[in-house]
Parts: structure tokens; sequence; C-alpha cells
């Protein structure tokens, strides 16, 4: 009797609860007839091979109360069955549907998201703690010249190894690394052969629990803008040049008139020797400032090329303040006081002249207050 009941759960997952009463009224019908028969002894007259009157046909017949009993108890068992199956078949479809719509609508978010993703002009470049990359939009890709298959499961370390001792290896915080405008830094693009000026922001990646669980990294290709900027800055050294060039030229006069006028003394035999060494001192003189204005000039048409690299820097201002020493005069003295430094990266003939400028210049001033020649 037990499997009139998958019967009728059967009936509810097919059809719902209308199909699960339907066969529920025909498994109680063809039940009770078949307890019928068995009680009557029919059966056994049918097939006599069989012994289905465990107490006896003849006991049995004139029990129809209890048989009724029973009809009834297995009846009202299979309308409940029917009942309850067919409701709960019934919220499992309407969860299904549901759930098939939540999929639809998520399916459809996560390829708006990825379609916007691809389609910003900025690399996005997802991480997790270790440093391996998870993922990659096209920008990024193009900015790297590298294949999808050829950037997700390798450490960010192998495509941007000049950031390796610049980006700590883990994010700390959940605010951007960069919040000035990112990080500017030279990339050179093995696909193209080609220089190219980026721009990195690093944010961290933070979990529904608050938990940083990686971090990503926003590449700018700023090889355009770069390249306007420095038409700009060449266009605005030019009219300062000229700017220049037109006050050197008057500059230049003035050395000229004094150095030509102390010839033109010197050319007179009759001037004594302390007058002739006071023109030549004067000719001295302007023939350093005219030097000096023509260094100055270079400079500025022709600046040199940075050459950055690792120093101490302790050591470079040592060796200023000795050479400097050597050229102080009378009166003046000079003291130094240097601690350990941590390694510098600049260019080291630079610097150096920004030292001897600085010394040059605090020598000056010190000349001029205490009324020293």
């Amino acid at each position: 009797s037990f499997l009139f009941i998958i019967a009728i759960i059967n009936g509810s997952f097919l059809g719902g609860i209308r199909t699960a009463l339907v066969v529920a009224t025909f498994s109680s019908v063809l039940w009770g007839g078949l307890v019928t028969l068995q009680d009557t002894g029919r059966l056994a007259l049918w097939l006599p091979a069989l012994d289905l009157n465990p107490i006896g046909g003849k006991e049995m017949v004139g029990e129809l109360g209890g048989r009724l009993v029973r009809i009834l108890i297995n009846t009202g068992a299979c309308y409940l069955v029917a009942v309850l199956s067919g409701y709960l078949a019934g919220q499992l479809f309407i969860s299904r549907r549901a759930l098939v719509r939540s999929q639809a609508h998520i399916d459809r978010l996560a390829d708006l998201n990825e379609s916007i993703i691809q389609s910003i002009d900025s690399g996005l470049i997802t991480m997790d703690q270790s440093g391996l990359v998870l993922s990659v939009n096209r920008a990024g890709l193009e900015i790297l010249g590298q294949s999808l298959v050829d950037v997700v499961g390798r450490p960010w370390q192998f495509f941007l190894p000049q950031l390796e001792h610049i980006l700590p290896q883990s994010p700390r915080s959940r605010a951007p690394l960069y919040d000035a405008g990112g990080l500017r830094f030279e990339y050179w693009r093995n696909a193209d052969n080609r220089e190219l000026t980026i721009e990195l922001n690093v944010l961290a990646l933070v979990d529904s629990g608050g938990d940083i669980w990686g971090r990503l990294f926003v590449l700018k290709d700023l090889t355009s803008l770069s390249l306007m900027e420095e038409a700009v800055r060449k266009a605005e050294h030019l009219a300062a040049l000229g700017e220049l060039a037109s006050g050197l030229a008057h500059e230049l006069r003035t050395p000229l008139a004094s150095m030509t006028g102390a010839w033109h003394m010197l050319s007179e035999q009759s001037l004594e020797p302390e007058d002739q060494s006071r023109l030549i001192g004067i000719i001295g003189r302007e023939m350093e400032r005219l030097a000096k204005l023509t260094n100055d000039f270079l400079s500025f048409a022709r600046p040199a090329r940075a050459n950055p690299r690792v120093f101490d820097l302790k050591s470079v201002v040592a060796d200023q303040l000795k050479v400097f020493g050597h050229s102080l005069k009378a009166g003046v003295t000079l003291k130094s006081r240097l601690e350990a430094t941590p390694p510098i990266f600049f260019d080291q003939d630079q610097l150096s002249q920004i030292i001897w400028n600085l010394l040059s210049n605090a020598l000056e001033a010190g000349v001029k207050q205490n009324g020293l020649e």
C-alpha cells in the first residue's frame, strides 16, 4: 500500500495539487476495492495459488466496520499526502521560478559589470594578497602588451619589475596608496618596442566582512598627455629663452664697456703700476662675469639630461665641503657636522652643483653681512 503514497507524491510534482488529488482519489478507490476483494475471499478464488487471507476469508466477511475504517484511514492518508505534497510541489515550483529569475538577473548584472570593466580605457588588474594576478581587463592587456593567458596566475612583479621596491608587499588600508594623482613611471612595452608613461593607483579589495583580501591596480596610459606637456614645456622654454637672450645682450654691454675702457687706459704708457694692477683686476672680474653669464645661458638653453642613481648623500656633501674649504677667504671658517643618511636616488652631478651653489650663496651673504673683503 505504501506504493500508492509514492504515486501521489509523483503526481504532485508532475501536475501540482490537482493532479495529486486525482491520483489520491484513484489510489483510494483502487486500494479500497483490493481490500474488499481480499477480505471477501474473491482474490483467493481468482488467484488460488496465493494465500491472500492471513486470517481467512470466512472470518473477515462479517467485519464490514473494520474494513470501512481501514478504507477511510487509507483514503484520508492519501488525500493528506496529496495536499501536503501538492503544496510543497507548488512552493518548490515558485521557488524554482524565482531562482531562475534571480539567476537571470544576476547573469545580466554580471554581463553589465563585465561590459563596463572591459569598456573603460583604464587598465584594471586584480590580485590576491600574495600578488598573483586574478583578472585583467582589455585596457590592462593593451597597456602591458600581454595576452590574458600570459598574465593570469602570475605575480605582478613579473610585468612591472620597476615597482617591486616601491610598492608595499601587501595592502594595509582601504584608502588608495597614491591620493595625489597616482604614481607616474616609464614602462617599456616589448610588444611594439615603445616607451609609455603610465599612472598607477593602488586600492585595497575588501570583502563584505571588511577584511582586505587583495588589491586593485588602476593603470592609465598618459603617453599622449606626457607628450603634450613636453611640447608645452618646450614652447615655454623657447619663450623664456628669447627673453633671456635679449636680457643677456643687455647684460653683456656693461662688462664689455668696462673691459674696453680698462684696455684703453692700459694702452697708455703713463699709468702707475698700482693703476695698471687695478685695471687688470677689473678686466679679470668682468671676464669672469662674462663667463658666468655665458654658462648660465648655455645651462638654460641646453639643460643636461638627468642621470639618477643610488649613492651616499653624506659622502657627496663631505667632498663638496672639502673642496669648498680651500677657496675660503681670510676671516671665514667652515664647520660641518654630518650624520649618517640612508642611500638616495638622484643625479649626483646636479646635487653636487646644488650643494656648491648653496655654499657659495651662504659665503657671499656672510661676507656682505660681516663686511669682509
